[in-house]
């Protein structure tokens, strides 16, 4: 998979007008088939039929355990798309463990009224949770990252950074393996924590167009527009491409095609 898939037509020539961040978008090849999220991640392969099946290698883990890291401002459908990029996983025959967001747990305040001291929280959790993951499977798949975190601390620092974390996110940044930028071209939906102000959305992106470059290889990124977010989406080459990065082979050898 080329990870400069298919750019959006220019929006000054059709007329149409895209919010911040828009710019980055690529749209990723559809058709395949999606497969929806479950609650378990690690299904058990089916062994092979025959009577040569008890002489089939074991499956080989990964040497290399993979993060992957969905990012965006609030309401982008990352949640869905991690869950659903999760399933493609475990439907791989690798084991996967999936990173929450944390701000759903910060005690200390979020949106609009978060303080500096609140989205330092929310890096600190980040990193410790990944921690304390990454090595529990092949995979691990995470609800946000430390750059776009990163985003909604600068908006609440004005861009400094009083408490001298930006050489850690530089360094942390570079641990992921490969980003999945999903874009607003969805409405905002109240869900109980995450502000509904189209406003303050615009301004996360805003600095993420200004930061991303910074913290992001252009070959370990791929664009999303959140409304791709459906059940036909092809998070499959999505697998691909994170095995490619890794040098391991996506599919396990126990798992039969068909």
């Amino acid at each position: 998979m080329e990870n400069n898939v298919t750019a959006p037509a220019n929006p000054a020539a059709s007329g149409q007008e895209f919010s911040p961040g828009e710019k980055y978008a690529r749209r990723l090849p559809s058709g395949r088939p999606f497969f929806p999220a479950c609650e378990k991640y690690r299904p058990q392969p089916r062994p092979m039929e025959g009577s040569c099946s008890d002489t089939l290698p074991a499956t080989m883990p990964w040497t290399h355990p993979a993060k992957i890291a969905f990012i965006g401002s609030h309401s982008v459908r990352k949640t869905n798309a991690v869950h659903a990029f999760a399933s493609t996983i475990g439907r791989a025959g690798r084991s996967v463990e999936v990173g929450r967001e944390v701000i759903r747990f910060n005690p200390l305040g979020l949106n609009e009224g978060a303080t500096p001291e609140a989205q330092l929280w929310v890096l600190m959790a980040q990193i410790q949770q990944e921690l304390e993951l990454r090595k529990r499977a092949e995979v691990l798949v995470t609800d946000r990252s430390v750059v776009d975190n990163f985003a909604y601390f600068l908006r609440v620092t004005d861009g400094a950074d009083p408490f001298g974390v930006e050489p850690l996110i530089r360094h942390w940044a570079s641990t992921y393996d490969l980003f999945v930028r999903l874009l607003p071209d969805v409405a905002l939906l109240a869900d109980g924590v995450r502000s509904t102000n189209d406003a303050f959305r615009d301004e996360i992106e805003t600095i993420l167009d200004r930061i991303i470059p910074t913290y992001i290889p252009g070959e370990r990124l791929l664009t999303v527009r959140a409304s791709d977010v459906t059940e036909s989406f092809d998070w499959w080459t999505v697998a691909e491409r994170l095995a490619e990065l890794v040098g391991e082979p996506l599919r396990a050898s126990s798992v039969v095609v068909g």
